[in-house]
């Protein structure tokens, strides 16, 4: 395939789900892991490897970078996948363990805090959204922060962390 413009399609890259391939980037380097599911327009794959141990890694390969896949075991991962979706949806579920008067309370305090902070905010549905580029949802802490500008991103989650250390003193003093 010619490096400067990848010509996979959905049917080349269909048979891999599933299966642990080897991905060969534009820019030289490769990825390993096995197939979770594959974006039918985009062509991007999210790759998932070591489910097993404590060092879990999902990885999302954007789809116009991928210049070829090679199979490396054609055995089927697909209850790896599925274990892999459990883990995801008990994530999801950790959302659920808060009432909706304790989430409601906690953005309430947040926003309080961020207007004494004079950071700049602006609430967006059950969000906030800050500085006009990080959206914080409920439960509104450090891993319900997302942006595409990692560096905001980064800086955001800092401040909802001082946020919630600033409650648990309170709480606790």
């Amino acid at each position: 395939m010619d490096e400067k413009s990848p010509c996979l399609t959905l049917p080349d890259i269909i048979p891999y789900l599933h299966k642990k391939v080897k991905l060969q980037l534009i820019d030289g380097s490769s990825r390993t892991g096995c197939v979770y599911t594959i974006d039918p327009e985009s062509l991007s794959i999210i790759l998932f490897d070591n489910l097993l141990d404590q060092q879990q890694q999902i990885k999302l390969i954007m789809g116009h970078a991928i210049v070829n896949i090679t199979l490396l075991d054609d055995q089927d991962y697909a209850p790896l996948a599925n274990q892999l979706q459990q883990i995801l949806t008990i994530k999801d579920q950790e959302v659920d363990k808060y009432d909706h008067q304790t989430v409601k309370q906690r953005k309430n305090r947040l926003v309080d805090w961020l207007g004494q902070s004079r950071i700049p905010f602006q609430l967006d549905g059950d969000g906030v959204c800050i500085v006009g580029i990080v959206m914080v949802n409920p439960p509104f802490d450090r891993d319900s922060c997302s942006s595409s500008n990692e560096i905001a991103l980064r800086r955001v989650q800092n401040i909802i962390q001082n946020f919630l250390d600033s409650e648990e003193k309170m709480e606790s003093g």
